[in-house]
């Protein structure tokens, strides 16, 4: 019997064992809530009672059939109370068929001479069929004084629903062993047949249950009867449930048998005894072919233990049950150790080279040979050794097609396989190389006809057989215009060229065009074609980084004049404002100077920061004002692009920073991340600003494309974009991108001695943070020393040194007006000739002059002892400080940037003044 068919075997009997402890539980119940209810004859109280509590429907009916009483089982059963039940009759609650067949059994009772019917019977209530099982008794009611019947009603609607399904259940066990291909016997202890299938009756020559009742001596043999009973004893008496399985042989009335059978023990409900349960499957088809295979053994192994080859028998589990004299030899075993083992383990490994599962591989070989005719493997020998086989698989299989063997023949290809394998490393590490320096390879004839292409570019070209190299590359009917290849090979010599190809966008490639002449003597050509691609971008980045540079000498030379001009129309301007022997009229004239003057300033910074030949020019400024205002300059952007915006502005504390070049930097940010947004499914931006660890940040977040992790070193590198000509076939690729917003940002943040810091996921989107640290800003300094007295007008001696008389003038006219003594000089020898004279409080110099630089001055100064040094105030046409060492910067109390206003020279000169004091 299949394993299948024994377990649905084992489970019906068990469902068939409880429906029948359940119906006999049933039952057992019912009968004993049929009987008549002596607790009627007891107390009012305690029939009440137990009439109320009763979980059957308890109700009493005249005989007219109107209801005089109902428990509140009874009254729910109908979707009743008791109250609205009491004075209904049958007919009001059943329907007619149901109510006339109560009626009818209520009679019975009444004329009957016990006064007591007990009966089932179907009931529809509420569109649902119940059972019941109902008993009537006749009374006269102690009320009305009228005859009247008792009904108790029990819900027996599930032992009915067990009772059918045990019913099915045993239908079903009886089908399975009917339709069971093996003989089913059940005998007991004295040899009684209790059972058998109708395949086990007609083996034996009996025909439908025949068998049951019979003797089970009387069905066998003589001769094998004592043996017979012998092992259904065992099976019996066998303390532990476990199957005893034998083979024999028998005559039976068909002729002689073989059998395989299985004896288990059991109990049979039915006759309260145990049996033992016989299942036999008829094996005379598999032992006659046994026999026959054990004929031919000799023949066969007389054939494979001559044979040069691996000649292996391995069963459906792929275990060895054979091998021949060259397979022991081939894989170093010995028969006793081989044979009954399974391949793998032994001569093959659990896993080849390529992390193969050969378990999985051997499975499915033994499942189904079919699928691998042939086949080549790793195997491994006894010491392990890794050794390769090619082998030829045939299924041995018995007369009903069943899969017994699988014939294994093979042959060692250890010794070509290696040298597969080498060629082929070589071959991968040649491609991989041409791959990797996008370098490709070809070979062509004299005619132009293509012979070899790597493979890395056949991805790009495809199949290159049969066509002309112009057309395989260029899609030219010609040949290419100062083609090489006729020369190289007229020639002899190897000539280089370069070339673009068109199907790749024009990229540009060096040929080497080398020619040679094969072992058939045919003359050819091999090309190495080297991508000029990084080579050419390159020279045009090292062209454009030389022509910024001189754009950047440029300007900051035309910036430095300029300042030196601006100073003069911005100071005489508020000068003159100061009077008050002007027009309003002039006044006004006057305003539209100095405002024109502070928008020249502006243009000047910019042209400075553009060409990095600024640095920042500093004021303490709240960063989310910053932020703030950027965004306000954005937001058209933003909006247009569709871009949800989220904005997250923690207070932050003050610090010094060029407020312009910071908004450059949010701005350049915010235009990136609407790029990177482009063509995405979900467009959210998120700026946030907060502060931590002595650092203020800004961060900008979007849901782009991401970057590359190969790209995050290089995106803030001098044009590198993945923009435009540079984006592919992604939507960036319709943004122009020059590759210098990041560089400059990071430029201006690292001149503001800060970071920015990327965080960025493929696909997910970006996030970059710009930290800045906390810092004071001198001139705010100055300005807290301010806050107390201001230093007495006048007392105070002040040096001016500028090459620029206008400049010199202005500053001298400027202090002279807050009663200060002013030197002046355009010569930084003469300045020292001064300071030897005289005893100088503050000097103010500019650092471009002739003869004497500022911060050769600056030197100088700080070699004089302390109480002769006066306190050096920088005044310059450059990015503040321009080009002062830090050695240089330490000694100087301020920086002021031209062109400059009368509170900047006069409060800076005062703060001067009380800090020296102060010292």
């Amino acid at each position: 019997m299949s394993p299948q068919l024994r377990q649905q075997f084992a489970e019906l009997a068990e469902e068939n064992a409880r429906l029948r402890e359940e119906r006999d539980r049933l039952l057992t119940e019912a009968e004993e809530h049929s009987k008549p209810p002596r607790a009627l004859d007891e107390s009012e109280s305690h029939c009440r009672i137990f009439v109320e509590t009763a979980q059957d429907s308890i109700f009493s009916v005249d005989e007219d059939g109107v209801f005089i009483y109902a428990n509140g089982n009874a009254a729910r059963e109908v979707g009743l109370t008791p109250e609205s039940l009491v004075g209904k009759n049958m007919w009001d609650i059943f329907p007619d068929s149901i109510a006339d067949r109560q009626m009818e059994s209520i009679r019975k009772t009444f004329n009957s001479k016990t006064g007591y019917l007990v009966f089932e019977n179907p009931t529809v209530m509420r569109g649902e069929t119940r059972w019941y099982s109902t008993s009537i008794r006749a009374h006269v009611d102690a009320i009305s004084g009228k005859r009247a019947a008792l009904l108790i009603a029990r819900n027996i609607t599930h032992l009915k629903q067990i009772t059918k399904a045990l019913g099915e259940t045993e239908s079903r066990y009886h089908e399975l062993l009917e339709a069971a291909g093996e003989t089913i016997l059940s005998v007991n202890r004295r040899g009684q047949v209790l059972f058998s299938n109708s395949q086990a009756a007609r083996i034996l020559g009996y025909a439908g249950q025949e068998l049951a009742g019979r003797l089970f001596q009387s069905l066998v043999p003589p001769a094998e009867i004592e043996a017979a009973m012998g092992k259904i004893q065992t099976a019996i008496d066998c303390p532990v449930d476990a199957p005893y399985v034998y083979e024999f042989e028998s005559d039976l009335p068909g002729g002689k048998r073989w059998f395989r059978s299985t004896l288990r023990a059991y109990y049979d409900a039915r006759v309260g005894e145990k049996a033992a349960l016989i299942i036999g499957r008829d094996i005379t088809v598999q032992r006659n072919a046994q026999n026959a295979l054990a004929a031919s053994e000799a023949k066969y192994r007389e054939l494979v233990e001559n044979a040069k080859s691996i000649i292996l028998r391995l069963d459906v589990q792929g275990n060895v049950v054979f091998c021949n004299r060259f397979a022991l030899e081939f894989f170093r075993f010995d028969e006793e150790t081989l044979l009954g083992r399974n391949v793998v383990g032994t001569i093959v490994p659990d896993t080849d080279r390529n992390g193969l599962d050969l378990h999985e591989f051997i499975a499915d070989l033994c499942r189904e040979p079919g699928k691998y005719g042939t086949n080549e493997n790793e195997n491994m020998r006894s010491d392990g050794e890794r050794v390769w086989v090619a082998w030829t698989n045939n299924a041995i299989r018995n007369e009903d097609g069943s899969l017994r063997e699988i014939l294994c023949v093979g042959n060692d290809i250890t010794e070509a396989k290696r040298a597969e394998r080498e060629v082929a490393r070589l071959r991968r590490q040649i491609e991989f190389i041409l791959g990797a320096t996008k370098t490709g390879l070809d070979i062509i004839d004299e005619d132009l006809n293509m012979i070899y292409v790597d493979p890395e570019w056949q991805k790009i070209y495809g199949d290159y057989k049969g066509r002309k190299c112009h057309e395989y590359f260029c899609s030219y009917p010609h040949a290419c215009e100062g083609c090489c290849i006729p020369k190289a090979i007229a020639q002899n010599k190897v000539m280089v060229s370069e070339h673009t190809l068109p199907k790749e966008g024009n990229r540009p490639i060096l040929v080497t065009t080398i020619p040679f002449v094969d072992e058939e003597g045919k003359r050819l050509v091999a090309e190495v074609n080297v991508d000029l691609t990084e080579r050419k971008r390159l020279e045009e980045q090292l062209i454009r980084s030389e022509r910024l540079a001189a754009v950047g000498t440029l300007a900051g030379g035309v910036a430095h004049e300029f300042n030196n001009l601006n100073v003069s129309i911005l100071g005489y301007a508020e000068l003159a404002l100061l009077s008050d022997d002007i027009s309003e009229e002039m006044r006004e004239w006057l305003r539209r100077i100095h405002n024109a003057s502070q928008r020249a300033k502006g243009i000047t910074n910019n042209l400075l920061a553009f060409a990095r030949a600024s640095k920042e020019n500093p004021a303490m400024a709240d960063l989310v004002a910053v932020v703030r205002d950027t965004i306000d300059l954005a937001r058209r952007e933003i909006t247009t692009s569709g871009a949800e915006l989220e904005t997250d502005l923690k207070p932050v504390p003050e610090t010094l920073m060029d407020a312009g070049q910071i908004g450059q930097v949010v701005l350049n940010l915010l235009i990136n991340a609407l790029h990177a947004m482009l063509g995405r499914p979900e467009k959210k931006l998120v700026v946030r600003t907060g502060e931590g660890e002595g650092m203020v940040f800004v961060s900008v977040s979007d849901t782009g494309c991401g970057i590359p992790k190969e790209n995050l070193p290089r995106i803030f590198y001098p044009f590198f974009t993945t923009k435009g000509e540079h984006g592919g076939s992604s939507p960036q690729a319709a943004v122009k991108g020059t590759g210098l917003g990041l560089s400059v940002s990071n430029t201006i943040i690292e001149n503001h001695k800060g970071r920015i810091e990327v965080y960025s996921e493929v696909g997910m989107g970006t996030i970059l943070t710009v930290l800045l640290p906390i810092r004071i800003d001198l001139k705010s300094e100055g300005e807290r020393l301010l806050e107390g007295e201001r230093p007495a007008a006048g007392g105070a001696e002040i040096l001016v040194l500028d090459d620029e008389k206008d400049s010199r003038d202005l500053i001298s006219v400027i202090l002279r007006k807050k009663n200060f003594t002013v030197h002046e000089t355009s010569r930084g020898s003469q300045a020292l000739s001064i300071l030897r004279k005289k005893m100088i409080d503050v000097v103010i110099l500019d650092l471009q002059m002739p003869e004497m630089t500022g911060a050769q001055f600056l030197e100088k100064l700080g070699k004089l002892p302390a109480n002769r040094r006066p306190t050096p105030i920088v005044v310059t046409g450059l990015a503040e400080g321009g080009d002062l060492e830090a050695n240089l910067e330490e000694i100087v109390f301020a920086v002021i940037v031209k062109p400059f206003s009368i509170d900047e020279i006069s409060d800076t000169v005062e703060a001067a003044l009380l800090k020296r004091r102060e010292l």
